[in-house]
């Protein structure tokens, strides 16, 4: 393997750890707009709220893809700064 530049290093470690970051907030944005909201998700699917459903769905989707895409970054900026 070939040996990178430690800023190279440090830059994908810094960035992954943004991008962790980046996907729990959201996780909490969501955890805040369910709590914010007058209904549940029981009304929310009883009501056929697709929008809704949809734009929740996605974020969460979104937080989990930049938590993990942080974490495989984070994890090969250890492995190359061994």
């Amino acid at each position: 393997m070939a040996q990178r530049s430690k800023m190279s290093v440090d830059f994908q470690f810094l960035f992954g750890d943004t991008l962790i970051k980046t996907g729990a907030a959201l996780v909490w944005l969501v955890i805040a707009i369910a709590l914010y909201t007058p209904f549940t998700l029981r009304d929310a699917l009883r009501e056929n709220m697709v929008g809704y459903l949809g734009m929740i769905a996605g974020m969460l989707v979104l937080a989990l893809g930049l938590w993990q895409w942080g974490r495989k970054m984070r994890e090969e900026a250890t492995i190359a700064d061994r």
